[in-house]
């Protein structure tokens, strides 16, 4: 907060600078005007251009010594490093124009500058602003503390009745023992002391299915406690919790992500010393090699003017600007414009599984054994909340009778569901769940669960009663997948195309990522990825010089996307992932990665070309004005000019039709046959007309 505030409290003095510098630009244009408009036939009284001229002359130096202050201190580290960067040529210009004009204004003859001089602090404010709004952006650090567990917590203060009192999340302390009801995020890392429910702990470690805990179990914060209630002896909490370290790699990754390296970084030093050297001739030619100290002032003003990197300096933001905001309007968010930069290289594209590649919820992927309890089963699911009871519900929709309802519903809190349905006693659960029971699986039914298994899909038994005796076997199962989104397999074929290699590394099992890296023709893929690995990979392939792209939407994948050189969140992922990453998706599917790879490329060649354009401008205008050619106030009208002219370019650039060819179709789940609902062995589970 501190460090936000600190921020806010910067950028509002940037806006009163650049209000101060917005007054002095107005009212020293109006004076001039005045002088301007004066002819021979219709002149001003002496006394009044005096006026109009130290009043120009009051508002110039206003202007320079407070809203441009900035540019004379980055003037003078440079001098002090002996380094070279835009805001010496800026500074030299100001400093250089202001002297010549107070000079003239002092002597009543010359130009006074300090109209062009007031109008270039205001127009490099604003562009200064715009930069430092991107930058506030993407170096926003984020407290994933905040962002995942509650603001408040139950703790309990007398174990013995359970007496429970509400406190705030920054109260609580090790040794605590907290109470979590079902619905709830746990609010530190603890080991459990009491109770027995489900955890989802997808948003840590990327697993998407739920997991069952019970008294001895160490659970973290952030995970969701979606069924029964817990009693928690905290162990970690606050920055020490699992949650907390992640938020400092995220922090770190922040820190360390290396600044891209512009066009105009890069050249700059030359610039610099080309203009400063330009300058220094046309004042020694002037007044030594002519004799005219006042023609020297003139037109090294000129030169310095009109030579002021205003539109070299603006080339790279103003294409940025635009790009960012054509990527707006496709539903990518942008927060560090730097991005485009480094995504028109290529390199190494790294993808989460669960709700990137895939839709993120288990779907019914096939049904084995008896089709006459799909009614029931749907029925009886629809009564919990439960992530698997949802997709059972989802799936089972086509079979569910109008009116049909469970009685006696008992949601067991070791992995079932009991019911009664049209008088008929049914079960459904895991095969742990069964397996406590006794209850076995038919040989065919078997074979279906080890083949879906191998395949990475989670298995569900239902168990039905036959005229009200108790059987051994289970009746059938179902098995449950999280499916790839559609076209996954044609965008990653096509980022293929463009340069980038892809792979997997999730938090799933490792039979799940590979199912899922088969149906979408990804060569490289590891499960059971926790986010220390995934920040560890994202640097390994770092030191060997490769670009990174992390694209993901968990909180397990926070470090690695502010770590990698491009961070990429997709639609629906956890809050904490979009705020480390330099990119959010906001549109659904991989789809929207090779629009902002296009984008990224045509960025750069409009960049390319305004840099070309600039420099060109720059080196006929030096021309001019060191032969003379130029007077300070054309060089004045000329300097905006060329900015509009960049501009222009920029936008007539990326307003032009693309001429990037629509990616080819690739096989993939639409057109070929998905290896996750193929046909196996006999009895295995199929997608088969009647299953959805």
């Amino acid at each position: 907060e501190a460090a936000r505030e600190a921020a806010r409290a910067s950028e509002r003095r940037h806006l009163m600078r650049m209000g101060v510098a917005a007054v002095c630009a107005g009212n020293a244009m109006l004076v001039a005007f005045a002088l301007y408009s004066a002819t021979e036939e219709s002149s001003i009284e002496s006394g009044h251009a005096a006026l109009f001229r130290w009043t120009g002359l009051g508002l110039g130096w206003l202007s320079i010594l407070w809203p441009g202050r900035g540019f004379l201190r980055g003037a003078w580290a440079a001098l002090k490093t002996r380094t070279a960067n835009l805001d010496l040529p800026i500074s030299i210009a100001l400093v250089v124009g202001a002297l010549a004009g107070t000079w003239n204004t002092a002597f009543g003859n010359g130009e006074a500058y300090f109209d062009s001089l007031t109008v270039l602090v205001f127009l490099l404010l604003v562009g200064r602003y715009v930069q430092s709004r991107q930058q506030r952006w993407a170096a926003d650090a984020v407290d994933l503390t905040r962002a995942l567990t509650p603001a408040g917590c139950r703790v309990v203060v007398d174990e013995e009745t359970g007496t429970t009192e509400e406190i705030t999340i920054d109260e609580l302390e090790t040794g605590d023992t907290v109470e979590v009801l079902a619905g709830e995020p746990i609010p530190a890392d603890g080991v459990i002391i009491k109770g027995r429910s489900s955890v989802d702990r997808s948003l840590l470690s990327g697993e998407a299915d739920p997991i069952s805990v019970t008294a001895g179990d160490e659970v973290h914060a952030g995970c969701q406690n979606l069924s029964g209630v817990l009693t928690v002896k905290v162990t970690q909490c606050g920055e020490s919790s699992r949650v907390g370290r992640l938020m400092e790699l995220v922090q770190k990754g922040l820190r360390e992500k290396p600044p891209i390296e512009r066009f105009t970084d890069r050249i700059a030093g030359v610039f610099v010393m080309v203009v400063c050297g330009a300058a220094a001739a046309t004042f020694v030619y002037w007044s030594a090699a002519r004799g005219d100290l006042g023609a020297a002032v003139d037109h090294t003003v000129a030169l310095l003017i009109v030579a002021c990197p205003c539109a070299l300096g603006l080339a790279t933001p103003l294409s940025l600007a635009v790009a960012v905001g054509r990527a707006a309007r496709s539903g990518l968010l942008v927060k560090d414009a730097a991005v485009f930069e480094r995504l028109a290289k290529g390199g190494r594209l790294v993808l989460d599984k669960t709700g990137t590649i895939t839709e993120g919820s288990a779907q019914l992927t096939g049904w084995v054994g008896d089709e006459s309890l799909r009614p029931a089963v749907a029925a009886l699911e629809a009564s919990s909340v439960h992530p698997v009871a949802r997709a059972l519900v989802r799936g089972l929709e086509p079979f569910a009778v109008d009116g049909a309802r469970a009685h006696d519903v008992e949601e067991k809190l070791n992995g079932g569901l009991a019911g009664t349905v049209a008088g008929r006693r049914i079960q459904v659960g895991s095969m742990a769940y069964f397996a406590r029971q006794g209850l076995t699986l038919p040989k065919h039914l078997v074979e279906a669960r080890d083949d879906a298994e191998s395949r990475g899909m989670s298995v569900v038994g239902v168990y039905a009663e036959a005229g009200g005796q108790r059987g051994s076997e289970l009746s059938a199962i179902a098995t449950l997948a999280d499916a790839p989104r559609a076209r996954a397999r044609e965008v990653i074929a096509d980022l293929a195309n463009l340069g980038w290699t892809p792979e997997i590394l999730s938090g799933d099992g490792q039979g799940a990522v590979t199912r899922v890296a088969e149906a979408v023709g990804v060569d490289r893929a590891v499960g059971a990825a926790e986010p220390e690995a995934k920040l560890a990979r994202v640097a390994a392939l770092q030191a060997q010089g490769e670009t990174v792209v992390m694209v993901g939407d968990g909180v397990n994948d926070a470090a690695a996307l502010a770590a990698a050189d491009v961070g990429i969140a997709v639609h629906g992922g956890a809050e904490i992932s979009l705020a480390a990453a330099d990119v959010f998706a906001s549109r659904s599917g991989l789809a929207p990665l090779s629009d902002l790879v296009r984008l990224a490329r045509r960025t750069m060649f409009t960049i390319r070309c305004n840099l070309a354009v600039s420099l060109i401008y720059n080196a006929a205008g030096i021309t001019l004005a060191a032969l003379g050619l130029m007077s300070p106030l054309l060089a004045a009208i000329l300097m905006p000019i060329s900015s509009i002219t960049v501009l222009s370019l920029a936008i007539a650039l990326f307003s032009a039709p693309s001429k990037a060819k629509k990616p080819a179709v690739v096989p993939g789940p639409q057109n070929a046959p998905d290896p996750s609902t193929s046909p196996g062995p006999q009895g295995a589970p199929s997608t088969s007309a009647t299953c959805p």
